[in-house]
């Protein structure tokens, strides 16, 4: 999904796990590159799922421009 809304245009940030693999970090690291979107790389793959209540997830898309601008404030704070 989150793949799909980037090649869209429709994501304003993407989280990505620290622990992704190599693959998957340089694909979204090259398209948000291209698409001029933000990327943060943070947490493991399990904090991430824990925090939208899933299992592990490696890459998090935000479409909302309020709701990344507060993640990203949230990120740096860490």
């Amino acid at each position: 999904l989150s793949e799909t809304a980037l090649k869209r245009g429709k994501l304003s940030l993407i989280i990505l796990a620290a622990d992704a693999s190599d693959g998957t970090k340089h694909k979204f690291q090259a398209m948000a590159e291209f698409n001029k979107v933000e990327i943060i790389e943070t947490a493991t793959m399990d904090e991430l799922g824990y925090a939208i209540g899933k299992g592990q997830i490696s890459v998090i898309g935000v479409t909302d421009q309020r709701m990344s601008k507060k993640l990203k404030e949230l990120c740096l704070a860490m």
